[in-house]
């Protein structure tokens, strides 16, 4: 009986001896997390320090291209716009000048009618001319071998006297008016022919009567040489 007590009242030897054990046992794991944890920390400083060096380094290094590189953006920019405003101003030039060649081309087109037109007046004008200088000599007539002086000082008188003694066929139809009569101006240096007497009628009917008289005188057989000198 004594015995079983004393066996029961027994504390257990091993969870008494495991217990003290443990207490008076150093703690070793907590050294080794502190050194782990501040070599963690450790790290991280020295990886933020070197990522804010090699930041600071790049910046440096690439500053000085940065600002190369914005000052050749900028002077493209620049060249650009000068470029843009050169050409706006070709633009304008080539509009302006483009209107100043429409406007020439205009002209010329109008100076073109114009001279144009001239030209036609002064065509009309020459036929013209042309016609009133055949009429002109339509009615001249042309007296060759006339000796000098011989019509004295009023050769229309002289030939209204005389024509009708050359040409019979004038006389009683009236008389022969004549508007005009006169040497043909000339030297007499080289030759002594006397120069040809040119009268201008009136009427045209009045020429082809003289010239029809002398032309029949001829053939008739009058040797008259005022008649033959008549054309």
């Amino acid at each position: 009986m004594s015995g079983s007590k004393s066996a029961k009242n027994k504390p257990p030897q091993d969870e008494t001896t495991t217990k003290k054990k443990c207490k008076d046992r150093p703690n070793e794991d907590s050294p080794n997390t502190a050194i782990l944890m501040a070599l963690q920390e450790q790290e991280e400083r020295f990886a933020k320090k070197v990522k804010l060096a090699v930041r600071e380094v790049m910046e440096e290094v690439l500053s000085g291209e940065i600002q190369t590189l914005k000052n050749m953006i900028e002077s493209s920019n620049s060249a650009v716009n000068e470029l843009r405003q050169d050409i706006t101003r070709q633009t304008e030039l080539g509009k302006s000048l483009q209107g100043r060649m429409d406007s020439m081309n205009a002209n010329m087109r109008a100076v073109k009618q114009e001279v144009n037109t001239h030209q036609q007046e002064i065509t009309d004008l020459h036929d013209k001319l042309v016609e009133m200088e055949d009429r002109s000599r339509r009615c001249n007539v042309r007296l060759v071998g006339l000796p000098e002086s011989a019509e004295g000082e009023n050769a229309v008188q002289f030939l209204q006297e005389h024509l009708p003694k050359w040409i019979p066929s004038l006389q009683g139809d009236g008389k022969i008016e004549i508007q005009r009569a006169h040497r043909i101006y000339g030297s007499r240096e080289k030759t002594n022919r006397p120069r040809t007497l040119i009268f201008r009628l009136l009427r045209y009917q009045d020429r082809e009567r003289i010239l029809n008289g002398a032309r029949a005188s001829r053939d008739a057989g009058r040797n008259d040489p005022t008649t033959e000198a008549l054309a």
